[in-house]
């Protein structure tokens, strides 16, 4: 009964948009249950891991991405001078309100293989 109460809150959750669920949103007698399920570490298709619950599919997936980024974040990319150039002429005497922030973004997405670029509706991304 445990696993299907468990089934059913991940169900609900990943329909909400949600892969994961923290260990302390379910009562004692599920966590129980989980905490067998996770020392078991067979083909099931619930995981727990560092107090999440996921569906296999899913904790695989975001382990998958994790390493993924992983391996971009550590490769750079080459820069030339002409790109330190640009660079220092968007700050050289320019306060924060001054310098154009998409641009320092093109710039940044030239260097990285990985960037994230975050912002509010409106905000140019």
């Amino acid at each position: 009964e445990n696993e299907r109460t468990i089934v059913k809150k991940l169900s609900e959750r990943l329909a909400e948009g949600s892969i994961a669920i923290d260990m302390n949103e379910f009562d004692a007698d599920e966590r129980n249950t989980l905490e067998k399920l996770a020392k078991d570490k067979g083909d099931y298709p619930i995981v727990v891991s560092l107090d999440k619950v996921y569906f296999q599919r899913y904790w695989k997936y975001e382990e998958e991405i994790v390493d993924l980024i992983g391996e971009m974040v550590t490769q750079k990319l080459d820069v030339n001078e002409e790109w330190k150039r640009l660079v220092d002429g968007m700050f050289d005497g320019n306060t924060p309100e001054d310098i154009d922030w998409q641009k320092v973004a093109v710039l940044l997405g030239l260097k990285s293989r990985f960037l994230i670029i975050t912002g509010g509706p409106g905000t140019g991304k």
